[in-house]
């Protein structure tokens, strides 16, 4: 059995709306009415916080996002992409939030943004560029026969 690969956002703020989403879960599972989302690498950080987790690898980031800012001396973080809203100008962020993992071993990225809004952005951010037919670059694993994972 073949495990599909698709890009798991979780809220990390503990409250009654909290949920898995997945790419797949469609058009239907987006608590706010979708905008044009552009990447912005310029994007002020100051208000951030963590707003969720996304489950993807870094080869996958580039290949949708480009190569992403890099800081040489920030305090939690080695890379990041910036992402906004047009019409609303709200923000969001993909980045490392483990200094000491190599990114290429990095699975786990912070989502972040001044509004739960942030989280959303970054699901429609992929969506929108697998809708132009941006194909994911990393391959998915075999499930082992016990059920465990490779």
């Amino acid at each position: 059995m073949v495990l599909g690969f698709f890009i798991i956002i979780k809220k990390t703020k503990m409250d009654s709306r909290q949920k898995n989403h997945t790419l797949i879960d469609g058009e239907e599972e987006w608590i706010n009415p979708k905008h044009n989302i552009v990447v912005d690498l310029n994007i002020a950080t100051t208000e951030f916080e963590k707003k969720a987790e996304l489950t993807c690898t870094y080869a996958d980031l580039i290949h949708f996002f480009g190569k992403p800012t890099i800081f040489l001396n920030h305090k939690d973080r080695k890379v990041q992409w910036g992402f906004r809203e047009e019409e609303t100008g709200i923000g969001a962020t993909i980045y490392d939030n483990d200094k000491e993992t190599p990114l290429n071993d990095t699975f786990t990225w912070a989502v972040g943004g001044t509004e739960d809004r942030s989280f959303e952005i970054v699901g429609q951010i992929f969506q929108q560029e697998l809708d132009k037919g941006t194909k994911f670059v990393s391959k998915s694993k075999e499930k082992p026969q016990d059920g465990g994972i490779n």
